[in-house]
């Protein structure tokens, strides 16, 4: 009779043990999902943000360089006409004149701002990229998916028309970029 209820007090332990641990593992996967979402959500918005950072960046350096090169066409053909108006011995005044120089830095400075906001806008799609693969990983696998909602989560990379284009046809034979 002493076995027996030894027997029964650790089978009883033994369910309830395995009850406490599915249990918890409910709660880990179930607080794992939700940490998942809130980024998921989160990051949507961080590329939202990077997007319009970006796009505010390239328009305002594209704008000052584009207002530098008129100002210097102005200035430039302005100087120029001015100069040989009233004036017979053209040929020797450029050897003894300085003209002003185009300085090239602003448009430096705006290719590397393409490349490192673009880069920014990737990183962060990637980024959300992986939280869908994480979740999704989540849902599908076991033994979580015994515990989650099967709600899976979905993001469509932002590109251009002829980036999918490309992943449409499996043909990329664009080499001419100019």
């Amino acid at each position: 009779m002493k076995d027996s209820k030894i027997v029964l007090i650790s089978v009883c332990a033994f369910i309830l043990s395995i009850i406490l641990i599915l249990f918890i593992m409910n709660f880990n996967y179930k607080n794992e999902q939700a940490k998942l979402v809130n980024q998921y959500n989160m990051q949507l918005s961080k590329i939202e943000g990077v997007h319009d950072n970006m796009w505010k960046i390239l328009e305002s350096k594209a704008g000052v360089t584009k207002e530098y090169a008129s100002q210097f066409d102005y200035i430039y053909s302005h100087i120029i006409s001015k100069r040989y108006d009233q004036n017979d011995k053209i040929l020797f005044n450029w050897i003894k004149e300085q003209n002003p120089e185009f300085n090239s830095e602003l448009y430096k400075d705006l290719c590397v701002s393409i490349d490192v906001q673009r880069k920014q806008f990737l990183d962060a799609q990637l980024e959300i990229i992986d939280i869908v693969r994480v979740h999704n990983n989540l849902v599908q696998t076991f033994p979580s998916s015994l515990f989650v909602d099967h709600k899976m989560l979905k993001y469509e990379i932002i590109s251009s028309n002829y980036s999918k284009g490309v992943m449409k046809s499996k043909i990329d034979n664009k080499v001419n970029l100019f």
